[in-house]
């Protein structure tokens, strides 16, 4: 039964690759019939001028010159209505023609050698099954019958018949595999290095006739053979080293056929036989001592590859960019596959670190996107190991390799910067990459060493802070805004790590505030979209973890969720005031986002803080009658305050912002306070809030009455909109 469906599977490759052979041969049909067609009506041209010629010599002589003979008349026309008539009974039989020349020479041939080959399966089949033969006796007559048949093909593919002889010897190599195959697996007669060396030297031979006929379809059935047979003869030896050497060569061999012959349908499947072999031979006997040679040999493959797919940029071959698209994912594969081998060895994946980021940096110094996706590679995977290796022992390692990694990709792109004198959008997203990077490596090493990962911070930031005053000096103003970005950023990470607060939140806004000025300073409106949008994750975790919690020790304003939104508070009217300094005509609708985000946020803040103020003190009966009239003091007097301020510093949003608290409070009165209140805490807060409304009120008569005699009615209502003007 497995030589059965051994010889089936093969059938169906000799039908897939007589599909390739005709899908080439087609053409040189097409261009026959075409000079026979072109011969046919040359003949009857040269037919009908000779009858022609013989009416006119023959005609009778009695007949005036000036009047046309009768035959002459009475022949035209017959001619010219005959031949309409004909043209289509003869292109009727050029298609069947055609039709019955592609069944008999192409599909008779294909499922001729189909049928021949089930057929001989089916009668091995039956002897095997009646003992007609010993097996020693089975395996010689397959490997000469096999022999013969490939003989025999070679022959006729030499004497002008290309396609027949390729297949036919096809068929004969598929037999000696085989053969080779139940010599060693099924019967054990010859050891399996042996029977590999048989199917080595069988596909070699072929390959080498391939090559002399330039027979792509040939080459690639045996280099698929080539590829099974260690399978096909594997024992329970450990054979990995001959393994490699062997699927080595056959890619060198490979490889060196595509290159000779532009066979870009071998590159391909060479290439994927390559991966899928290593993957086969992986997932069954993969053993981690065999590390050292498992990535000389993925390095050495992945090398040839590459090597041929930066040849083929010459081919011009239609398909050339797809395949060698398809060769360029052997650089991630190679990746994934180094890490999986190497990540149980510590010091040679490390070291694979700094030489895969050195030699990449290097080829690459003018591809920044490159280096970019390069950085990513290889720094998921060596934070993945940092992080599964907290122990004491690797700390010098990890802080080395986190450092020299560092130092690789700020050395390639000063080099860049120095060469082209650019800063563009990739080489600024790997600067602000590799420096957070930088303190996200560093600091499951520093705090499981017991260090201080705010000192660490705070080195950065000095450390960038520097960087900036040198650029500046050597006046490489582009990178100054990126480099006081970063030193800002950890700056702002260093204070709460040193405090033990929240300071994910921390550097989630103070790297949102960052990007926003760079992206304003280097009119990137890509980056200004990317820091408000860390500034509003930033307000988004600040909300969900630190709005519900009350510690025993609370104190008012001086708590870490108070100080870690005082911050965030003080960068949203940062970037507004960046936004008005670098756009003034351009960011009114940034400048109103930023404002009412801090103002909105401050009222929350100083909401909670109270809630949690009138918490700690649950215990006492009035809490919450006193937790609810401060609330809406508290509401009132800081609208009454947007008021005046927007009065102070004519802006007609900081006006309407502390209308719109006010208009809060007093729904909060009638729809909370009125219900919830009793007593003397309902008279304060009503007291209150009249008396606000009434001072909010004068505020605004008295400005319509300094208003009146001015020029035009110009009221300083509505002078200005951002109040940022002054």
């Amino acid at each position: 039964m497995i030589v059965v469906a051994g010889l089936a599977l093969l059938a169906l490759i000799f039908v897939a690759r007589i599909f390739e052979q005709l899908r080439h041969v087609n053409p040189r049909f097409d261009h026959i019939q075409t000079r026979l067609r072109r011969l046919e009506e040359g003949l009857a041209n040269a037919a009908a001028q000779p009858a022609a010629t013989a009416s006119a010599a023959f005609g009778s002589p009695e007949r005036s010159p000036q009047v046309p003979a009768s035959p002459v008349v009475t022949s035209t026309p017959p001619r010219s209505t005959a031949a309409p008539a004909a043209r289509p009974k003869v292109e009727a039989a050029r298609s069947r023609s055609d039709l019955e020349t592609e069944i008999g020479s192409r599909w008779a041939l294909v499922v001729g050698v189909l049928v021949l080959v089930l057929g001989v399966a089916f009668f091995v089949k039956y002897a095997f099954d009646r003992h007609w033969v010993s097996e020693s006796l089975r395996v010689a007559a397959g490997t000469m019958a096999g022999g013969a048949v490939l003989a025999v093909g070679l022959r006729l593919a030499g004497r002008g018949y290309p396609l027949y002889g390729r297949l036919v010897a096809g068929g004969g190599l598929a037999i000696l595999y085989v053969s080779a195959y139940a010599a060693t697996a099924l019967y054990a007669l010859v050891p399996a290095g042996i029977a590999l060396a048989w199917m080595a030297m069988l596909s070699g031979a072929t390959a080498f006739a391939a090559d002399r006929q330039k027979s792509q379809g040939l080459a690639a059935m045996a280099i698929v053979l080539a590829f099974a047979a260690p399978f096909l003869v594997a024992g329970n030896q450990d054979r990995h080293i001959a393994l490699f050497a062997y699927d080595a060569t056959l890619v060198a061999a490979t490889l060196f056929l595509v290159l000779r012959h532009d066979w870009l349908f071998l590159a391909l499947a060479g290439f994927w036989l390559t991966w899928a072999t290593l993957a086969a031979w992986s997932g069954e006997s993969y053993r981690p001592a065999y590390f050292a040679s498992t990535e000389l040999y993925l390095t050495a493959v992945s090398a040839m590859f590459v090597v041929v797919a930066n040849e083929l940029r010459r081919s011009a071959h239609p398909l050339a960019k797809v395949v060698r698209a398809s060769l360029w994912s052997g650089p991630f594969l190679y990746h994934v596959a180094s890490v999986a081998v190497l990540f149980d060895h510590s010091l040679w994946l490390l070291l694979y670190f700094l030489i895969v980021s050195a030699v990449g940096i290097a080829i690459l110094s003018d591809r920044p996107w490159l280096r970019l996706l390069l950085w990513s590679v290889i720094a998921v995977p060596f934070y993945t190991w940092v992080a599964t290796h907290p122990h004491a022992e690797w700390f010098v390692a990890a802080l080395s390799v986190a450092f020299g990694l560092y130092a690789l990709h700020l050395a390639g792109q000063l080099r860049a910067f120095v060469a082209s004198s650019t800063f563009t959008l990739p080489e600024r997203l790997l600067f602000q990459a590799n420096g957070l990077g930088l303190f996200v490596w560093a600091y499951a090493p520093v705090s499981g060493h017991a260090a201080s990962t705010a000192a660490l911070a705070l080195g950065l930031a000095i450390w960038y802070a520097a960087l900036a005053a040198i650029f500046r000096r050597q006046a490489v103003f582009a990178v100054v805004p990126h480099a006081l970005g970063l030193a800002f950023t950890f700056t702002a990470v260093a204070v709460p790590l040193g405090m033990a607060g929240p300071w994910m939140t921390v550097a989630w806004a103070a790297e949102g505030a960052a990007v926003v000025w760079v992206g304003l300073h280097t009119r990137t409106g890509a980056m200004r979209y990317g820091g408000a949008a860390l500034l509003t994750l930033a307000i988004m975790r600040l909300l969900v973890t630190q709005f519900d919690e009350t510690l025993v020790g609370f104190v008012v304003l001086l708590n870490s969720r108070a100080i870690t939104g005082a911050f965030i508070v003080a960068l949203l009217y940062g970037a507004a005031v960046l936004h008005v300094r670098y756009a003034p005509d351009k960011s009114r609708r940034w400048v109103v986002g930023f404002l009412v985000a801090a103002n909105v946020l401050t009222v929350a803040l100083l909401t909670a803080d109270i809630y949690s103020f009138w918490e700690v003190r649950g215990e006492q009966f009035t809490a919450s009658f006193k937790r609810e009239v401060s609330t809406s003091v508290m509401w009132a007097a800081y609208g009454m305050g947007l008021v005046g301020l927007g009065f102070s510093r004519r802006s007609a949003l900081l006006r309407s912002l502390g209308l719109g608290l006010l208009g809060l409070t007093v729904a909060k009165l009638f729809t909370v306070d009125l219900i919830a209140l009793d007593g003397i805490y309902r008279i304060i807060g009503f007291i209150v809030m009249g008396l606000v409304l009434l001072a909010a009120s004068f505020l605004y008569h008295r400005s319509l009455r300094r208003s009146s005699p001015g020029p035009a009615g110009m009221s300083p209502v509505t002078v200005s909109h951002t109040g940022l003007d002054g």
